[in-house]
Formats: C-alpha cells, structure tokens, sequence
C-alpha cells in the first residue's frame, strides 16, 4: 500500500484509497481476455502475472500504482506462468508447477528474462516468496533460497524436511514454509540472515 491507497486482485487489478473500504477497477493497459493471478508491489512497480484461456502468461508493470499498466513480459502460446516475486530492480516469475521448467529471473524490472535454475535439483516451483535480501522457492522437493542478486540457489533441506512446499509467510521472528499435507514448518528469520555466507542445510532447519 501507499498511504491509505491499497491494490488486490480479483481477476483484475483493483484500487482503493481509503484504506479498502471501496474499491474501484483500475485495469487501464490490461489486453482483454487476461486475469491476474499474482501481484507484487516493490515500492518503485507494481507487477500483475495475466493469463488467458489459451494458456499464454503476460507480466504487467505499473509505475503509477495501479493506475496504468503495461505488459513488459509474454510467455508465448502454451506457458502459463503461475507464480511472481519482486525485490527492488529483480523480478522473479515460475512456470506452473507441472511444468518442470524452473525459474525465470530479471534485473532490470521485468524488461528481460533468463533461466535461473543453478542449483535447484526440483523444478517444479509452487510458490516464489522475498524476505530482506534473500529469495526463497518452494518446490515440490523442499525449499531453495539464495541472495536476490547471485546466480546459485542453495538447498534448506534434509532428510526430515524434503517437502512439497506450497507457500511462504514471514514475520519479525521467522519464515514460515506451508506444505501440502505435512502441516507448517518455520525457522527463525536471524538464523538464515545471519548465516547466508555458510549456505549450510546442516545449520539452517526448518521445524514442525
């Protein structure tokens, strides 16, 4: 949010600013036919993922909050895209999780995109999620994370904690990882910031 202005999503991108209690459609630049799925707001853009009914994903910018958008970024015919993270000038976006193609990654606010996929052993990406200045994916295969602006995803895993990885939510003491079926696992958010320089799965553990 801006101030008392606020924007979600409910197929289109919605505004308000009076703190939510009315909303007005703000889809000014959306191409007919497309439905937002995912929107992040990085303090500079605000970005919405689009697809359409005939599986083509487009990635939306607005640098006015909401009130124009323009589409920086398209899949092509048979990609959806499904899943978005935003972090100052890098933008991360995921493939559906059936699709075993991994991660795109940006560095100049969605204008172009490259595989990000160095060190991941799962593909199938169910959820993108920042925190500070680290980038987490959930697969179905446990949980990767790296430094927003390095090119190698590390492994958060082991033996216990090898899950499916549906979804990420942090607070001031820890991240919280959501799986499917094996309940929400957290670690203290101090522990990853603290020992990013060691990437070592033996130290940082998520716990039931």
């Amino acid at each position: 949010n801006l101030n008392d202005t606020l924007l979600a999503l409910k197929g289109m991108p919605y505004k308000s600013t009076d703190c939510g209690i009315t909303w007005t459609l703000s889809n000014n630049g959306f191409t007919a036919g497309h439905h937002g799925g995912e929107l992040r707001y990085t303090g500079q853009y605000a970005y919405v993922i689009a697809g359409t009914s005939v599986s083509t994903t487009t990635l939306f910018r607005s640098g006015d909050f909401g009130n124009n958008w323009t589409p920086v970024y398209y899949t092509g015919s048979g990609f959806r895209l499904k899943h978005l993270a935003a972090k100052e000038n890098y933008v991360f976006l995921a493939y559906i999780s059936l699709q075993d193609t991994g991660i795109l990654a940006s560095t100049d606010y969605g204008e172009s995109f490259n595989l990000d996929n160095t060190g991941l052993t799962s593909k199938f990406i169910n959820t993108l999620f920042t925190d500070s200045n680290l980038v987490f994916a959930g697969t179905t295969n446990g949980v990767f994370y790296k430094r927003i602006s390095e090119n190698q995803w590390h492994s958060l895993n082991n033996t216990e904690f090898n899950l499916d990885v549906t979804n990420f939510i942090s607070d001031s003491t820890y991240i919280y990882a959501g799986t499917k079926g094996n309940g929400v696992w957290r670690m203290p958010r101090k522990d990853i910031l603290t020992s990013v320089n060691e990437y070592s799965a033996g130290v940082l553990n998520f716990s039931l």
